[in-house]
Order: structure tokens, then sequence, then C-alpha cells
């Protein structure tokens, strides 16, 4: 809590609302000017309550945060109060009673002027990442599935009966048209779905992300190639023990050099069609 009122009155105020211990003192500006900046950092680490405070001040509170890797959320309504939202990493004014300069320097806006509405914006907000995670954790799994089906069923064609005489030519275990019914069917609709899950569990009893966490990460990439990898092999074995390559319809790769593509109709792997 910034204040520009009296530090007996801000840490009065402050204990009352469970900002500060009874008995803690607010710290005020003409404390912070005189500290260098390892002694802001110390302070602001922690202290909670500052009092007589002048535009100089908020601006060293907000630098010493961020110094400290923290993301800073800076509320006002006054014009004294433009600078500190500016430098903060989120400025928020309010939509009643706050300035048009304010809010010009802010980068939200309360329309109610309730602190809780920060509270549900945050809520949702976490909501609304964790939706987006989902989304591309199944979607890129599922079509890392296609791609290991493709690939593995290319590099161990000869082991699964797929190859042709004398090798000379390979037969792609998943066709163009099927992979596009794949995405279309498969992936579309619940990837949808998992695009607007409600919450799970309390989202807001986590820690605030760090700056530099990233949503595809280093260990959602590890699940997304796990998963596919997974999927990729049981839909190989699926092919190899319930569709017999004598049996199943195929487009082979011709090696470099075959005569001009052209169509046919094929049900045994002795009808070939050159792409």
């Amino acid at each position: 809590m910034i204040t520009g009122d009296h530090p007996v009155t801000a840490a009065r105020i402050a204990g009352d609302l469970g900002l500060s211990e009874p008995g803690d003192t607010a710290v005020t500006g003409a404390q912070l000017d005189e500290l260098d900046d390892a002694g802001l950092r110390a302070v602001t680490a922690s202290m909670s309550v500052y009092a007589r405070v002048s535009q100089h001040n908020k601006l060293q509170i907000i630098d010493a945060l961020q110094a400290q890797g923290n993301v800073v959320a800076m509320t006002g309504d006054g014009v004294n109060d433009a600078p500190a939202l500016k430098s903060a990493d989120i400025g928020v004014a309010m939509g009643n009673t706050g300035t048009e300069v304010t809010k010009e320097a802010s980068k939200m806006i309360l329309g109610d002027d309730n602190f809780a509405t920060i509270v549900s914006a945050v809520r949702q907000g976490r909501v609304i990442s964790d939706n987006i995670e989902k989304f591309l954790r199944y979607l890129l799994s599922s079509n890392m599935r296609e791609v290991f089906t493709v690939f593995l069923g290319v590099a161990f064609a000869g082991a699964m009966g797929l190859a042709g005489a004398g090798g000379e030519a390979v037969a792609l275990p998943l066709l163009a048209t099927q992979i596009l019914w794949i995405n279309l069917i498969t992936d579309s609709g619940p990837a949808l779905a998992r695009g607007v899950d409600p919450e799970i569990g309390d989202v807001m009893a986590r820690t605030p992300r760090k700056m530099t966490d990233r949503i595809l990460g280093r260990r959602m990439w590890v699940g997304i190639l796990s998963v596919g990898l997974v999927m990729g092999v049981a839909s190989l074995a699926t092919i190899d023990i319930f569709l017999p390559a004598a049996a199943t319809p195929w487009m082979w790769l011709e090696p470099p050099g075959s005569p001009p593509w052209s169509w046919h109709s094929c049900s045994t792997p002795s009808t070939r069609v050159r792409i």
C-alpha cells in the first residue's frame, strides 16, 4: 500500500486490512530517499506499507520490485500516479474516479473502481492460459502422431511388409486424404472443446508464473513428443496386425527416375500409384 497519508494512519489502515501485522510501521518517502539501490531492494522485499511518498518514491518502489524479478501492478486515479502506472508492468486506472491522464498511461481500466475486479480478471486470465496449454498439447500431440506414423512406417517399411519388390518402392501408412480426415474430424472438435474448459481446481492458489516461463516449454514438448510417439507406434501396430499388406490399398513412393506419375485404382501392392 502506497499512500500520501501520515505513517500512523497508513499503518493502522494496513493492519485493519491484513496487509501488515499489528505494530508494524510504515516506511516514509524521506526514508526511501536515503537508501541506495541495494537498500531499496531490501526494504521492498520485506515492507508492504509506504506513507508520505512522492511521485519519485513510487517509481523507486516499482524499479526495486522489478529488479527482483517481480511483475508489478500499480493502481492509481490521480495525475501524479500516471508516471508510476506507465512504469509498472500492469498499470491499473480507476474508470469512474480516474483522470484521463491516468487512463491513458494505464494498461487496464477498472470500470467499477472495485479492486475485486482485478482478482476476477487474474482468475479468468489463468483459466484462459490453462485452456491454451490444453489446446496446444492436444493438437500438437495429435499432429506428432501423424508425423511418427508416416516416418516410422516408411523407415520400417521392410519389417512391416510395406516395401515393394526389391525395396524400390515404399507404401505410405497414411494417405493425404486420411490425414485431412483425421485433422478435420478427430482433431478440431476435441481441441476446440479443450479451449473452453471451465476452471479446474483453484487457479488462484498457484504462485504467479515467471516472466521467463513459456507456454511451449521443455516439459510440454517432452509430453507432446512422448504421447505422439506412443500413438504413432500404436497406429502402426494396428495397421500391421489388422490390415495385411496383400489386402490393403496403398500409395507407393517411387524412387527417383521413375516414369511420370499416373493414377490407378489399386487393391494389392502389385498395382502402384506413382506420385
